[in-house]
């Protein structure tokens, strides 16, 4: 298994999902999430919030787990 990277734009979060789910559907859940947080997007960096829920919603990537680090900043 791979380690989650540490930050994660919506890019590399459309690629992390691309063999689970559409691009459009991970851009669409990735913005519903900022809007429910009130949180925009800073630096092309997604806030950890909104990784949080999209984690907690459809679970890790395939292939991936979170290491402690990350763990500790979700």
């Amino acid at each position: 298994m791979k380690a989650l990277p540490k930050q994660i734009n919506k890019t590399k979060m459309v690629e992390l999902y691309s063999n689970q789910m559409s691009a459009k559907s991970v851009l669409e859940e990735l913005r519903s999430f900022q809007e429910q947080c009130n949180i925009s997007i800073q630096k092309g960096i997604l806030h950890d919030k909104v990784k949080q829920l999209f984690f907690k919603r459809f679970g890790l990537p395939t292939g991936y787990e979170m290491t402690d680090e990350t763990k500790l900043e979700i």
